[in-house]
């Protein structure tokens, strides 16, 4: 597509990391068996007061910091939202004037 380019971008994760020396203490298992078979070594949950529409919005302003962008692409799908959205949740508590989902 002529015209278009990215400019900048934003990511956020939870705080939270869970190792797989942490699951062994609450199921039978332990880090090697886990590594060998799928490659994690940890994995990381949201905790109170985090939220998938919460790191949207922190990613969002991370990727606005170097210039001034008005609209946000994106796309989402989780249990708190209907996959497509005609909208996305996160523009408004970023600044942003507009979004929409590029699926």
């Amino acid at each position: 597509m002529n015209g278009i380019k990215l400019i900048s971008t934003g990511s956020a994760v939870p705080k939270k990391v869970v190792t797989n020396d942490d699951l062994a203490k609450i199921v039978d298992t332990n880090d090697e068996w886990i590594s060998t078979r799928t490659g994690i070594r940890s994995r990381r949950y949201c905790t109170d007061g985090e939220s998938h529409t919460s790191l949207c919005l922190a990613a969002a302003r991370q990727a606005l910091e170097p210039r001034r962008n008005r609209h946000l692409p994106g796309g989402h799908s989780h249990p708190g939202f209907s996959f497509p959205r005609r909208r996305l949740p996160a523009p408004k508590g970023a600044g942003l004037s507009g979004g929409y989902h590029m699926l």
